[in-house]
Parts: C-alpha cells; structure tokens; sequence
C-alpha cells in the first residue's frame, strides 16, 4: 500500500485539481473541458460547500474526493454525498483509493453524519469493487430517478 499523503485541498490545489477533475469528467464520457473544470472547482474551493481531499505524491496531486453535505429526514440527520472519487491512472492499484475511502468514512465519523452515500455506473465495476472493499453495502430496496434541466 502506498503512503501517499490524503489530506484537504486548498486554494493553492486549484489548477492540478481542475486537471484531475477535468480527467474524472471524461472517464464518465463527458466533452473535456479544462476551463470549466477550473471555474468548477474554483467555486467549490472558494465558497466551501463541499470537502475535497487530494492525494498529494511531492506536491503531485494524483487523486481526488469531493463529498456535499446534506440530510436524511429518515434517518434525522446529516449525510454525505460523496460525488466524486477519481485516481490518476498511474497510482491505480497502490491503495490510494481505499486510503481515499478511508478518510471520507473518517470525515463522516469526524461531523456525526448519519450516513455516506454514493451512486456509480453500474458499468464501474472497478469502483464497486473498491467500495465493497471498503465496506460499503450495495443498497438494493431505491431505486434512483432523475431528470436532467
């Protein structure tokens, strides 16, 4: 398992960060888009309404996770929605990404959140088996709608 550093992101993260989101962007088929990307995360780091952490290899960044608060009237409290989880390529496979798992359950255990929760494609069976790994248990009783504005 690798020791790379996971720690919060900050200001100074933003344009290897917006590189890495641009990345996670195209892995779910999406048109690249750096300066959206940048614009994106910038807003996300200025007005602090999610929590990302980074992977930091000597100043490299090469992971990510990006979680949004919300609530669960069900379960009478806090959750976290955690959105985003990307690796860079070369750091697959060396424990980044449950290392990445890991501080996002702390985070969780840290704000006295009831619950964490995440979707991926059903085609992302790399991801899901990161997760089950992690502990995480597929939720098979709701079914997820949406509809795109």
């Amino acid at each position: 398992m690798t020791d790379i550093p996971i720690r919060d992101a900050t200001a100074d993260d933003h344009k290897q960060l917006s590189a890495l989101f641009d990345d996670y962007r195209v892995f779910y088929r999406r048109e690249s888009d750096p300066e959206a990307a940048a614009r994106y995360m910038g807003e996300r780091l200025a007005n602090g309404d999610s929590r990302i952490f980074v992977a930091d290899d000597d100043g490299t960044l090469v992971a990510f996770a990006q979680l949004y608060p919300t609530f669960s009237s069900v379960d009478l409290g806090t959750m976290w929605l955690f959105n985003d989880l990307y690796v860079d390529p070369s750091v697959r496979r060396q424990g980044v990404g449950i290392r990445m798992m890991e501080r996002v359950e702390q985070l969780g255990r840290e704000t006295g959140a009831a619950k964490l929760f995440l979707r991926t494609e059903r085609i992302n069976t790399a991801g899901q088996r990161l997760y089950e790994t992690a502990g995480w248990q597929l939720d098979e009783r709701f079914l997820t709608y949406q509809k795109y504005l």
